[in-house]
């Protein structure tokens, strides 16, 4: 928070209103709460990175829907979309676009040897599996992200509500 009051941030657009949030991978600060509300009173949206990957998101998913509640949007890793992670990762990921939680992509290929984009791959299976309409909506969200425009508005739901109803239709 220092770092925006001095200006010396860099922002995922050039009008300072989508920023990238990169928890630590082994799980959920106690304050991120408080600096989701702080950055959101101040108008500004944070784009959670690659929650899929987070451990206290695995442990409780419906975490990620308190955050997307409070303002937030996530960047899921087109890799763990995948499978590149690991069966579990990528079935979270799955569940996180089902229950319209996420809301872009990325390659998450910085700096690391060996990392593939994997970008047009991911896209094609959420095509496939989701629909032309949420490929779509995926690629214009980062569009809008990254010229400062408005998201549009998507029904979420919480993960644990999407595996419930399988649960139920198995049940009878």
């Amino acid at each position: 928070m220092d770092a925006i009051a001095k200006d010396d941030i860099l922002f995922m657009d050039e009008t300072n209103r989508y920023i990238l949030l990169e928890m630590p991978h082994d799980g959920i600060p106690e304050y991120t709460a408080d600096m989701i509300f702080d950055l959101t009173t101040r108008g500004i949206t944070p784009v959670i990175a690659h929650p899929e990957r987070n451990h206290g998101i695995q442990e409780d998913p419906d975490k990620l829907y308190d955050f997307v509640k409070m303002g937030c949007l996530t960047q899921l890793t087109s890799s763990s979309y995948l499978g590149v992670f690991g069966k579990k990762v990528q079935t979270l990921t799955e569940e996180i676009i089902k229950a319209n939680l996420g809301f872009i992509f990325s390659s998450d290929a910085h700096n690391f040897k060996g990392r593939r984009y994997l970008m047009k791959e991911a896209f094609e299976k959420l095509e496939k599996e989701e629909g032309l309409r949420k490929a779509q909506l995926f690629n214009l969200n980062a569009r809008n992200i990254i010229n400062g425009d408005d998201i549009g508005d998507t029904d979420f739901v919480k993960i644990s509500t999407l595996s419930k109803k399988k649960k139920k239709f198995w049940l009878f």
